[in-house]
């Protein structure tokens, strides 16, 4: 699940990549809109019998033309989808975990009535509801200029709802099987550059885990006095994927296939970062 949608400016970001069409995340849109309501969720009005009829053999027909192409994963993707969205659109269950409204206005407002903040209030109503993975996108980061500015309208925004997310998780009693990530692809340049602003840096970064056995309060790994150079237990990015999967109970040297019939290896390289968990 994708709230508000996938984090893709580009084609790569945020895709199944070689999984294939049937595992693209499905994007729920913006919690903080008035009268949000999940496109499609909600079931469409009453139809007369004949029109019934007639999709349904239209429908047959179409099956059996995606029936006689093998090894077509548009097809297929387009198949489970469909499945998917109806027994999305008939569950009232699914129905219930994206009706946000049901909230108090308290708990709204103590996430914040902000996208973010209602992305993360709706993340843990989907996670309550059984939701297996969420990804919240909250971009808006890439201060090349006026980073001062810029942090300072966004850092209190999301210190407002990353917390309220920790916090409710905990009290429903479900930050224990919970994984949290908080992450970029990159850190920033140490120094500021000519437009008050920081560029890209790819040395040194933070993240944040929380859940799921993670050890409070801890920090793991170091960097020089001007943040630029990574000088104790240095972590790389397949060290990340790799924690993040044997958390989950995915084994990260495990072969997939590709819809091509390819096999890949999840990850090939990468070690699981012990220093996160534990006393």
């Amino acid at each position: 699940m994708a709230v508000p949608r996938n984090p893709s400016f580009t084609w790569e970001l945020g895709k199944s990549a070689f999984l294939g069409g049937r595992y693209e995340s499905f994007k729920a849109g913006d919690p903080n809109e008035a009268g949000y309501r999940v496109r499609d969720l909600l079931a469409p009005d009453a139809l007369p019998p004949l029109r019934v009829e007639r999709r349904q053999s239209l429908l047959a027909a179409v099956d059996r033309l995606a029936a006689r192409v093998e090894g077509n994963d548009a097809i297929r993707s387009y198949d489970e989808y469909r499945s998917r969205a109806m027994s999305m659109v008939l569950s009232p269950r699914a129905r219930e975990a994206f009706a946000i409204e049901r909230e108090s206005d308290g708990v709204r407002d103590r996430y914040g009535r902000t996208t973010f903040g209602q992305s993360c209030l709706l993340a843990r109503r989907l996670v309550e509801s059984g939701v297996r993975f969420v990804t919240v996108n909250h971009g808006g980061w890439d201060h090349h200029a006026r980073i001062f500015e810029g942090l300072d309208a966004k850092l209190p925004e999301f210190d407002v709802a990353f917390s309220a997310l920790v916090d409710d998780l905990k009290a429903r009693g479900l930050l224990d099987e919970t994984l949290l990530v908080c992450m970029g692809e990159f850190g920033r340049t140490p120094k500021i550059n000519k437009d008050a602003g920081r560029d890209h840096w790819g040395p040194a970064a933070s993240l944040l885990f929380a859940g799921a056995g993670v050890r409070r309060g801890a920090v793991i790994g170091a960097t020089d006095r001007d943040g630029a150079r990574v000088v104790e237990t240095p972590i790389g990015p397949a060290d990340v994927a790799f924690t993040i999967l044997s958390a989950l109970g995915i084994e990260p040297r495990k072969h997939l296939t590709t819809a091509d019939g390819r096999p890949v290896e999840i990850l090939d390289g990468g070690r699981f970062v012990h220093e996160l968990f534990g006393a």
